[in-house]
C-alpha cells in the first residue's frame, strides 16, 4: 500500500493539522464575535431606552416648571381681582404642577440610576473593546488561511505568535460570560 501522505508538499509547516488549529480559531472567534455582538446591541437598547425616557421627562418637567413659574407671577396678579374661591383653584393647580414636576424629575433620576446601578455604559465599552480584540484576530487568521500556503507564513511561528492571542481572547471571553451573563439573569 502507498504512502499518499509522501505525495503531499507542505509549505511553510503547513499541515493539515496547523490549518485545522487555525481553522478552528476563525470558527470560535466568528461564533464569539456574533454573541458578543447581540449582546452589546442588548445593552445599547437598554441604555437607549433609559436615556430616552430620562429625556422625554426632563422634558416634560421642565415644561411644566415653567408653566408653574409663570402661573405662580399670574397667582399674585389675580389674587388682586379674584375672588378667594378662583385662587384657591389656582393654587392647587399650581401644586398640582408642582407636584408632577417633582415626579417627573424623579423618573428621570430613576432612570439615570439604572444605567449607573446595573453598568450598562461599561458594559457597552468592555464589551465593545472585546469585540473589537476578537474581529482583530479573526481578521488576521482569515487572512492567513485565504492566502496560498506558499505566501502564507510559517505555520508554526504564526501559530505560536497568535495561540497566546487566542489564549488570551479565551479567559477574557470566560470573565465576559461570569460578568454579564450571570448579570442578566439576575437583571430579569
Amino acid at each position: 500500500m502507498e504512502n499518499l501522505d509522501s505525495d503531499i508538499v507542505v509549505h511553510n509547516n503547513w499541515t493539515k493539522k496547523n490549518t485545522e488549529i487555525v481553522q478552528k480559531w476563525k470558527t470560535v472567534s466568528k461564533n464569539l464575535s456574533s454573541e458578543c455582538t447581540s449582546l452589546l446591541h442588548k445593552y445599547k437598547n437598554k441604555v437607549h431606552n433609559a436615556l430616552i425616557i430620562a429625556l422625554v421627562f426632563s422634558s416634560m418637567s421642565t415644561l411644566l416648571s415653567g408653566i408653574s413659574g409663570i402661573s405662580g407671577i399670574s397667582n399674585l396678579v389675580t389674587t388682586l381681582y379674584i375672588p378667594s374661591y378662583i385662587n384657591i383653584i389656582l393654587h392647587c393647580i399650581g401644586i398640582i404642577i408642582n407636584i408632577t414636576a417633582f415626579v417627573f424629575s424623579a423618573i428621570v433620576a430613576i432612570s439615570s440610576g439604572i444605567i449607573k446601578i446595573y453598568n450598562w455604559n461599561t458594559k457597552v465599552t468592555d464589551l465593545t473593546a472585546f469585540i473589537k480584540k476578537i474581529d482583530v484576530f479573526y481578521i488576521t487568521v482569515s487572512n492567513v488561511l485565504s492566502l496560498d500556503d506558499t505566501l502564507r507564513p510559517d505555520a508554526e511561528e504564526f501559530i505560536e505568535k497568535e495561540n497566546a492571542v487566542y489564549m488570551n481572547i479565551l479567559e477574557s471571553e470566560l470573565e465576559i460570560s461570569q460578568l454579564y451573563l450571570d448579570n442578566e439573569l439576575h437583571e430579569k
